[in-house]
């Protein structure tokens, strides 16, 4: 049976195919050899670009497919510093998204994200693909309590244990009222944005491990703003 996908990464395999990462319309990620792909003027080489919704048919077992009957349904074009947020949110999924595993509203997710960056503030629309992949990755953290079940002050300071919550802290990094405007997905205040992209990558970063992703440095060399 058809259905949606977006491809997250595609290598080459073998001597005609491409093994590509694929995020399905059921919420799951799956790994798909896709053969045909050598010349120059394939159609399936033409469509397996990232930030196009495919529709296709998928055969075989386990979480490596055969990719088939593959046609495009909608291009969201991405340029600047929205191409490299589009990279950085594909490069979160491989190395966050187990393959076979269904995450309930991921698909969604992903396609609303394309469709903010492809025309919206970026910084904004990474914060909040990042809090809510963390969400339903289970590990995002309450951030309207701290892990007493005590509301957040606004004048105070909190620290952030992983996949605990936050703790009261004097010395902490994040002030109160940056959690909760972030909380509330308010992004105006510039101290909010700076305090929402170290607390994203101090959540992320246990998740993440040792290897950099090479994303931010792409980006980092563009002069975004990740």
């Amino acid at each position: 049976m058809a259905q949606g996908a977006y491809v997250l990464h595609r290598r080459p395999y073998l001597d005609d195919a491409a093994l590509a990462e694929l995020l399905l319309e059921d919420d799951s990620r799956v790994g798909a050899v896709v053969r045909g792909m050598a010349a120059k003027k394939s159609h399936k080489r033409a469509a397996m670009q990232p930030f196009v919704l495919l529709e296709l048919t998928l055969a075989g077992q386990g979480d490596l497919k055969n990719a088939r009957s593959i046609d495009v349904k909608t291009a969201h074009p991405l340029t600047g510093n929205a191409l490299y947020a589009g990279f950085y949110v594909n490069e979160l999924l491989i190395r966050l998204v187990p393959r076979g595993v269904e995450t309930d509203g991921l698909f969604r997710l992903y396609q609303q994200t394309l469709l903010a960056l492809s025309s919206a503030d970026v910084e904004p629309v990474l914060r909040r693909f990042e809090l809510s992949l963390c969400h339903r990755l289970g590990y995002g953290v309450d951030l309207w309590r701290d892990t007493q079940g005590q509301p957040l002050n606004p004048q105070g300071r909190y620290q952030l244990l992983p996949e605990e919550g936050l703790v009261s802290d004097v010395k902490g990094p994040y002030p109160g009222q940056a959690l909760l405007a972030m909380a509330q997905d308010l992004w105006q205040d510039e101290d909010t944005r700076r305090i929402a992209k170290h607390f994203c990558r101090a959540l992320l970063a246990p998740h993440l491990g040792d290897k950099p992703l090479k994303s931010r440095e792409l980006f980092r060399l563009a002069g975004g703003v990740q």
